[in-house]
C-alpha cells in the first residue's frame, strides 16, 4: 500500500503543477528570506565586533567614569605617576602606561598655517605597544622639543620627519622637530581611537613640556585575558586606596573605571540579543505566512479532490494513508523549495555581506537551519491541511 501511496502522491503533484509550483515558491520564498535574515544578522555581529578593535584583548583602559557603564568613559587629567605605580601593583596587571595631555594656544607651521589641534599629548612608546601601533618613520621623540605627529596630520600639512612645527603656550612660540611619524589606522564606524591616534601631536611623556601634567588616562596589559574582569577590579580598589585621587573624585558621581575588549563585546552581546529576539520573531511570521498559503493551498485541492479521496476510503485506504498522501506531496515540495531557497539565500546573503565589506561569519548551522525549517514548515502545513481528509464522507458521494 505504502508503494501506491507514493504513487498516488507523485501523481497528484504532475497534475496540479501550477498549483504545486505556487506552494514551492510560497516554500521558497520563506526559506530564502529566513537564510538572508540569518546570513546578515551573524555577518553584521562579525562587523560590529572588527569596528571597535583597535588592540589587543589583554588591553585595559582606566579612565573616569560611572561603572554601571564602563565604555562610557571620559579622560580627566587627575592621574599621577604614584597612580600609575598602584595599577602595577594590582593583582592580574603585567604592564601599565600613562597618556598626559596638555593644552596649546595654537599650533602652526609653514609661515602660520594653522593645524587644527589645541592638545599637545605625552605619551611613552609602550602606549603605542598596548594598542599594536608602529611608527611609519622616524622615531619616538627622545628630547623636549621633538613631536611624533599622527598619519593624518602628515598627510594633510605634507610635513615629514625633519620638518618644524611651532607650538603656542601661553603666548609663547616654541619650535619643535618631527621626529615621526604614526602609521596609519584604519577608520572604524563604533570606535574613536583611530581618528585620535591619526590626528595626534606628541611628545615624549618625560619632556618638560608635560613633565608637571597629570594623566588623563592610564593603559594597561592583563596577564590573563580570561581573567579581565577581575583585573579590573583589582585595579579599581588599588586606586581607592589612593586619597588625593578619591578628594578629587568626592561628590562628581564619577570614579576610576577599566574598560576592555570584554566589555565592547558584551554590550554587543546585548544588541544582539535584541538582534537575534528581532530575527526569532521574523523566522515566525515569514514561517507562520508560509504555513497558512500552504494550508490554504492544500485545503483547496483537498475540496476538489473529495470524489478521489472517498474512493481511497472505499477500496480500503485508512484515515492515516489518505493523509499521508498530502503530507508526502507537501514534504516533497518542502525539500524541493528549501533546497533552492536555501542556496539562493546563502548566495545573495553572500553578494550583499561582500558589496558591504563585511566578513562572512556564517556557518554550517547558520547554513542548515533555513533549510530544516523550510521543511518543517511544510510538513506541518501539509499535516494540518491533511486532517481535512477526514470529514469526507463517503456515505455522501454513494448518494451522489
Amino acid at each position: 500500500m505504502n508503494k501506491k501511496i507514493k504513487k498516488l502522491a507523485f501523481r497528484d503533484l504532475k497534475v496540479n503543477k501550477k498549483r504545486n509550483r505556487l506552494t514551492m515558491i510560497s516554500i521558497l520564498i520563506s526559506v530564502f528570506l529566513i537564510s538572508m535574515v540569518m546570513n546578515m544578522g551573524v555577518s553584521f555581529y562579525g562587523y560590529m565586533l572588527s569596528e571597535m578593535k583597535i588592540s589587543r584583548e589583554e588591553v585595559l583602559t582606566i579612565a573616569f567614569g560611572n561603572k554601571v557603564n564602563s565604555l562610557n568613559y571620559k579622560y580627566l587629567t587627575l592621574y599621577t605617576d604614584k597612580d600609575i605605580e598602584l595599577v602595577r601593583s594590582a593583582e592580574g596587571v603585567k604592564s601599565a602606561t600613562g597618556v598626559k595631555g596638555f593644552g596649546v594656544d595654537s599650533i602652526t607651521y609653514d609661515n602660520g598655517k594653522q593645524i587644527i589641534t589645541s592638545t599637545l599629548y605625552g605619551i611613552d612608546k609602550s602606549y603605542l605597544d598596548n594598542l599594536g601601533i608602529k611608527i611609519s618613520e622616524g622615531k619616538m621623540p627622545q628630547k623636549d622639543e621633538e613631536v611624533l605627529v599622527g598619519n593624518s596630520i602628515s598627510k594633510a600639512t605634507k610635513l615629514g620627519v625633519g620638518d618644524k612645527i611651532q607650538v603656542t603656550v601661553s603666548g609663547k612660540e616654541t619650535d619643535f622637530v618631527i621626529s615621526g611619524v604614526i602609521d596609519y589606522q584604519e577608520e572604524q564606524a563604533f570606535n574613536t581611537v583611530p581618528s585620535e591616534i591619526n590626528q595626534m601631536i606628541a611628545v615624549n611623556v618625560k619632556s618638560k613640556y608635560v613633565l608637571d601634567s597629570k594623566y588623563g588616562y592610564i593603559s594597561a596589559i592583563a596577564k590573563d585575558v580570561n581573567k579581565l574582569s577581575e583585573t579590573g577590579e583589582n585595579i579599581c580598589k588599588k586606586l581607592n586606596t589612593d586619597k588625593d585621587l578619591k578628594n578629587a573624585l568626592d561628590g562628581t558621581g564619577i570614579s576610576p573605571i577599566v574598560a576592555s575588549r570584554k566589555d565592547v563585546k558584551d554590550m554587543l552581546s546585548t544588541w544582539f540579543d535584541y538582534i537575534a529576539l528581532f530575527i526569532i520573531l521574523l523566522i515566525l511570521l515569514i514561517g507562520t505566512i508560509a504555513s497558512i498559503n500552504i494550508i490554504n493551498i492544500f485545503a483547496i485541492t483537498i475540496q476538489e479532490k473529495h470524489k478521489d479521496i472517498a474512493v481511497y476510503k472505499i477500496v480500503g485506504a485508512s484515515q492515516k494513508q489518505v493523509r499521508l498522501i498530502y503530507v508526502l506531496q507537501s514534504l516533497l515540495l518542502g525539500v524541493k523549495g528549501s533546497v533552492i531557497g536555501t542556496l539562493l539565500g546563502i548566495i545573495f546573503s553572500a553578494l550583499v555581506i561582500t558589496i558591504l565589506q563585511w566578513k562572512n561569519n556564517s556557518n554550517v548551522i547558520i547554513y542548515v537551519l533555513p533549510f530544516v525549517i523550510g521543511i518543517v514548515t511544510a510538513f506541518l502545513a501539509g499535516y494540518l491541511a491533511s486532517r481535512k481528509t477526514d470529514k469526507v464522507d463517503v456515505n455522501v458521494l454513494m448518494n451522489e
